[in-house]
């Protein structure tokens, strides 16, 4: 599908989706499907609903130099701040679902999932940056949610 705006013509329906990894990082920079699927740390199907890369193996890569990373949706609606060694040690992006791309009723095309984590607003949907920072920064989600 083909999009006019302000005079350019852009192409929407091939845009490759990627997840961008930004603020205290060594190596910022912006990582697809097939990014993701080369790193180590690969999680399968079975084990959560869909393919996916330990959140610690895209942080390490990035060269993390913060405390805390806050995962912002593509739209920016939605932000939870989490601890960088909790995210690490316990988080997954999730970036497909059989051999395609996350798709958005699942939360595609990145989702993060951090089970056994401290509350379930830290699970974020369609995540387009994971930014590192030292301190936490607010997140756009209520202290205590009802879930």
């Amino acid at each position: 599908m083909a999009v006019t705006v302000m005079g350019m013509v852009s192409d929407l329906q091939n845009k490759v989706p990627v997840i961008r990894v930004t603020g205290l990082v060594e190596k910022p920079g912006e990582w697809a499907m097939e990014d993701l699927a080369g790193l180590s740390e690969q999680v399968s199907e079975g084990e959560i609903p869909g393919r996916g890369v330990s959140a610690g193996a895209l942080l390490e890569a990035s060269g993390p130099r913060g405390g805390y990373v806050s995962v912002e949706s593509d739209d920016g609606a939605y932000r939870a701040s989490i601890p960088l060694g909790e995210l690490s040690s316990k988080g997954v992006v999730v970036y497909g679902l059989g051999d395609d791309r996350l798709p958005p009723e699942h939360g595609g095309p990145f989702r993060i999932l951090v089970p056994e984590g401290r509350t379930l607003c830290w699970n974020v949907k369609g995540v387009g940056e994971m930014r590192v920072t030292a301190q936490p920064e607010p997140d756009s989600v209520p202290a205590n949610p009802t879930h």
